[in-house]
């Protein structure tokens, strides 16, 4: 009995992988404006897994004269991906009351990630490319600035362990936390929060090994607030997993009521 239960645990532990072939309209608008001049995708995928599929990518900036060599990742967005927005109108002395939004997720994102870092570095950049979302993420009262590509800059530290963030808020005296860094702003009252994940990417030796066993759910989340509205984006990758304990107690238990079930029977 125990090997059969040890086996069925192996069997399902072990995502299925298949091929995934993508067309170019499925890829970031900003990916199919250079597409025929400065940058290539490959279609088919040369990793794919658990709704994640990763893409050669090629871009040559002429403007930099830089070239970029790495990855264009594609991740189906799951629940409990979300806009939730708030607004409260009587701050202005309006007579409705707060109204509060809630708008479901589907379709994917994608993130642009090199093949490595040079740990020497104190940042290391990746792109989210949010506008392949359904329905794609706008909202009038964003303060933090989420736009179709989204650029965030990792430290070394933060590489290594998988993802950061950073949270900034106040007054007039503005307190920053976290590493995480992105292109924002201060402002009086108000406050906003990024978190990143590199779900499924490994690169704790600087050099990306993909990870099919990672059981995070959120690739990346912002929200922002002032004194009368806030706005959340939540991207999350796959199921929120139970705790671990959890699916092991279960076991545990259907086995000890099966084992004195058996003992009444024989009594």
């Amino acid at each position: 009995m125990k090997h059969v239960i040890i086996a069925a645990l192996l069997a399902t532990s072990i995502p299925a992988a298949h091929a995934v072939t993508i067309s170019l309209s499925e890829l970031p608008t900003e990916i199919q404006s250079c597409y025929y001049n400065s940058c290539f995708v490959n279609m088919e995928s040369s990793v794919d897994f658990m709704g994640m599929s990763a893409h050669r990518y090629f871009n040559f900036n002429t403007t930099a004269s830089s070239v970029f060599d790495g990855w264009l990742i594609r991740y189906n967005l799951t629940a409990p991906s979300r806009n939730t927005s708030y607004y409260d109108p009587s701050w202005y002395g309006e007579p409705t009351g707060p109204v509060t939004t809630v708008t479901p997720y589907s379709g994917n994102v994608w993130l642009q990630a090199s093949d490595s870092y040079d740990l020497v570095n104190s940042h290391h950049e990746f792109k989210i490319f949010t506008n392949t979302a359904i329905p794609t993420p706008s909202d009038p009262n964003h303060m933090s600035g989420l736009t179709p590509t989204t650029a965030l800059a990792l430290t070394t530290a933060d590489l290594q362990n998988g993802g950061g963030f950073v949270h900034a808020a106040g007054e007039y005296d503005y307190t920053v936390d976290g590493s995480l860094s992105r292109s924002m702003f201060t402002c009086i009252e108000c406050g906003w929060t990024t978190d990143f994940n590199l779900v499924f990417l490994d690169y704790s030796t600087g050099t990306l090994n993909f990870n099919p066993y990672d059981q995070r759910s959120l690739l990346f989340s912002q929200s922002d607030y002032w004194v009368n509205f806030s706005n959340q984006d939540l991207f999350h990758v796959q199921a929120v997993p139970l705790p671990a304990a959890l699916p092991l107690l279960g076991m545990g238990l259907a086995l000890f009521t099966a084992s004195g079930f058996r003992r009444r029977k024989k009594n």
